[in-house]
């Protein structure tokens, strides 16, 4: 199947959103819990998670007209709070990115999102296109990232279920320490020279790396990475060939980017600083298919790990603990527990509720002024843990009768575990 071609101007045209008709004056956008907006310096919409961004033309004036009347005191603004509503602000030169919330989220977690969705602009068009924009503050931008709406709206939903983005970490892929050596290895031994990095990723979890020595990608990358492949449909159609900005890699030029599938929800991507050398990362992927069909335990082995990509609660042999979340801080890569069995967080509107208490306790230990390194809340549904130290920093639900002392004694014993697991559940490089 010939690549598919994509510049750095020319977008894949995607299918007419869900809510296109609508506009502020509908009661079906009003009742849109959570708001994204990105709009240039001039006040012209670029774009919205909700309706046609040509109808918000007025709102986006309004947004724009606050950030002027701030910005004329010479200070910066960065939320408005007037109700159940919170508005986030973040200015990054001509462009302004808002989020407005009534779901209860932190202005923490607004903020971090709001980052997330920057870098992810500037993955589809690089830093450069703040240039455009000083030289004519009119430009219209959606016209570049016509197409790539849904990479955005997928950066947006993650900011609601996925821990990744609060801990701001890689997520990993579940699987025994042996296979993921063997993987590096094999990878390792295949490697064309055009191959810059190399990430295999299962289910939208890290599964392992090819990178230069002392040269891995920011974990931010590799979250703009998972994003944009787990958000794009197409890409498992056969192999696709197109320019990718990594901000932290260099945010004003683009790598050549080959993704493709070798195997059921396991995907391939390669990046090459040559805009010509599809051939031999093709190549590269076809190698790495036919190694995987005759690696029968190691094949095996992945797709028992795609079925089951995070571990269970219930592994840790800590009855008392309902869900985690765990992040080792010297390689930024995180794991979660998965939500079976008798999981009270099953249902989606449950664990959105869980993820934004996760928040509240995340930004109490984070806080600018008197951080936390253990906080411990209690509600009327679950407590919650949460403890940050230089090695790691873990969050763990319980029910609501579970006490003090049982909940620290639960947590040192579900440390332990993780411990004991760290070669299974982390991307290890010693």
């Amino acid at each position: 199947m010939p690549p598919l071609a994509i510049s750095p101007t020319v977008r894949v045209r995607s299918s007419p959103k869900a809510y296109d008709e609508e506009d502020p004056a509908s009661a079906s956008w009003v009742a849109h819990r959570k708001h994204f907006f990105v709009l240039s310096s001039a006040g012209k919409p670029i774009f919205s998670r909700f309706g046609d961004e040509a109808k918000l033309a007025a709102l986006a004036g309004v947004l724009q007209a606050l950030v002027s009347c701030v910005g004329e005191g010479g200070d910066t603004i960065r939320s408005v709070h007037s109700g159940a509503h919170t508005a986030v602000f973040l200015i990054r030169g001509p462009l302004y990115l808002v989020a407005v919330s009534r779901a209860g989220d932190t202005v923490a977690h607004l903020l971090q999102q709001l980052v997330f969705m920057h870098a992810q602009i500037i993955s589809l068009l690089t830093s450069k296109i703040e240039e455009v924009f000083v030289r004519n503050a009119s430009y219209d931008l959606r016209s570049l990232l016509g197409g790539t709406d849904r990479v955005i709206r997928g950066a947006i939903r993650a900011g609601s279920y996925d821990p990744a983005l609060l801990l701001q970490a890689v997520p990993c892929l579940w699987l025994p320490w042996i296979y993921r050596v063997e993987l590096g290895k094999l990878l390792t031994a295949l490697r064309p020279p055009e191959v810059l990095h190399g990430v295999l990723l299962a289910k939208g979890h890290l599964v392992q790396t090819l990178h230069p020595k002392k040269e891995e990608l920011h974990p931010m990358d590799l979250l703009l990475i998972i994003n944009a492949v787990t958000s794009t449909s197409s890409f498992r159609e056969g192999e696709s060939w197109l320019p990718l900005c990594l901000p932290h890699f260099n945010p004003r030029a683009f790598v050549y980017a080959h993704i493709s599938f070798v195997g059921r929800e396991i995907a391939l991507v390669l990046l090459s600083s040559s805009r010509e050398a599809f051939g031999p990362l093709s190549a590269l992927r076809n190698q790495v298919i036919s190694a995987l069909r005759l690696r029968t335990e190691l094949s095996i082995a992945l797709e028992r790990a795609v079925r089951e990509p995070l571990c269970d609660v219930a592994d840790s042999a800590v009855p008392e603990a309902c869900h985690l979340m765990y992040k080792l801080n010297g390689i930024q890569q995180c794991v979660a527990t998965r939500c079976g069995g008798a999981c009270p967080y099953r249902e989606r509107a449950a664990m959105k509720r869980l993820m934004r208490r996760y928040q509240l306790a995340h930004a109490r230990v984070h806080a600018a002024e008197k951080p936390l390194k253990e906080i411990y809340q209690a509600s009327d549904t679950e407590v919650i843990i949460g403890r940050c130290t230089p090695e790691y920093e873990i969050y763990i639900a319980f029910g609501p009768l579970v006490t003090k002392p049982i909940v620290d004694s639960a947590c040192q014993r579900i440390l332990r575990w993780l411990k004991t697991e760290e070669r299974s559940l982390f991307l290890l490089h010693k």
